[in-house]
């Protein structure tokens, strides 16, 4: 089987993406992202079929637990040489809306704060890999995807902005779970 071209970027949000509103799959035929939403898509409808008609084609995207977005946040907290940060940090993250709570105390630290976007983007890139790799999916990464016949263009982040205003008051500093 032929690698698909996959957009890890549109993987990874597709994969932080906890919204009731839309659904996301991957076209195993041509690596693309696809989005199914009542709410920013008008041929909805005309995709589901799609995917009813060829189920073997179209792979449903889990999205990350928010489990697992509390301990990436964790692990780097943990992982900090600044102390003050880190416990500044720690008590946001083991209080109410610790997602919220981060996201507003990194704020506080410039630099850390960069640091953890690397971080969270390595991290969540890894656990899009090994999402496709569980999946048997042979992939080529790429930042461009491929548009299919679904009639949807091959950059959704209009689509995945829409949902995320929706859906989330609260993107936690690039994490999209909702508590």
């Amino acid at each position: 089987m032929p690698a698909i071209k996959v957009d890890m970027e549109e993987l990874v949000m597709a994969l932080e993406s906890q919204t009731e509103s839309g659904e996301f799959f991957l076209d195993k035929n041509s690596g693309e992202i696809i989005l199914i939403s009542d709410y920013t898509d008008d041929d909805a409808d005309a995709k589901r079929q799609q995917l009813d008609e060829e189920p073997d084609r179209f792979l449903y995207i889990q999205p990350i637990a928010s489990h697992v977005g509390w301990g990436i946040m964790d692990d780097f907290v943990q992982s900090l040489k600044n102390r003050n940060a880190q416990e500044v940090l720690e008590r946001a993250l083991n209080g109410r809306k610790p997602f919220r709570s981060f996201k507003d105390e990194l704020l506080r630290f410039p630099d850390i704060r960069e640091q953890w976007f690397a971080y969270h983007a390595g991290r969540v890139t890894e656990i899009a890999r090994d999402w496709l790799e569980e999946n048997e999916v042979v992939f080529e990464e790429t930042k461009t995807a491929v548009s299919t016949d679904l009639g949807m263009t091959s950059n959704h982040r209009e689509h995945f902005k829409a949902l995320q205003e929706i859906t989330s008051e609260d993107d936690a500093a690039g994490l999209t779970f909702k508590e």
